[in-house]
């Protein structure tokens, strides 16, 4: 490492963060291995590039910029199909290969709290009355549309949990958002229940 002082950038808050002499630093928090490839620009989680960008400011900025150009219901809709489209390789590799789907959606929950996207929590599983129920904290898209002053669903997080309970029931399923981070509520929750309509 370099001395501290010709290395470190200084934000306005009280905050240092320093640039380190290896070209390719990594670290596991909570079983979740981030990298950088400092030489390319690229920041990793499990060797995938990510980006990092302040949920609040620029996250809700390019957010605003999206409903602003097609409507509402439209981003709401594209936002939940690509929810439910980003489940694939997590079920495939890290949900099914657990244990049980409660103990690989856990993980998943607890997973996604070292990337900023909050931490989601399976509260319910009931096979028989095909119905699940999810909660989650800190969901960037509750931070967000607060921050803006708006409210138009957690529709991301909501595209993600309907595609687990459709591959658990193994039919069709339906979400509907029961609390609002966006609103003031604690917590964003949800339930997932069968439905004849497809998505």
């Amino acid at each position: 490492r370099a001395p501290r002082d010709a290395c470190c950038w200084r934000s306005p808050h009280p905050v240092t963060v320093e640039i380190m002499q290896s070209s390719s630093p990594s670290i596991e928090v909570d079983r979740v291995t981030f990298s950088w490839d400092l030489e390319r620009g690229l920041m990793q989680i499990w060797g995938q590039p990510v980006v990092c960008w302040w949920i609040e400011t620029t996250m809700a900025g390019f957010m605003l910029g999206l409903q602003r150009m097609v409507g509402t219901e439209r981003f709401n809709l594209a936002l939940e199909g690509a929810g439910r489209e980003s489940t694939a390789g997590e079920w495939d590799h890290i949900i099914t290969p657990m244990p049980s789907v409660e103990e690989g959606l856990a993980f998943i929950g607890r997973a996604m709290r070292t990337v900023g996207l909050g931490e989601t929590e399976l509260l319910e599983l009931d096979r028989a009355a095909r119905r699940l129920r999810f909660r989650a904290r800190n969901s960037w898209e509750g931070m967000y549309q607060r921050a803006l002053g708006v409210d138009w669903g957690t529709w991301s997080l909501a595209g993600k949990l309907v595609a687990y309970g459709e591959r658990i029931l193994g039919c069709p399923c339906q979400i509907v958002q029961t609390s609002f981070i966006a609103r003031g509520d604690e917590v964003d929750e949800f339930t997932v229940t069968a439905t004849e309509q497809t998505y």
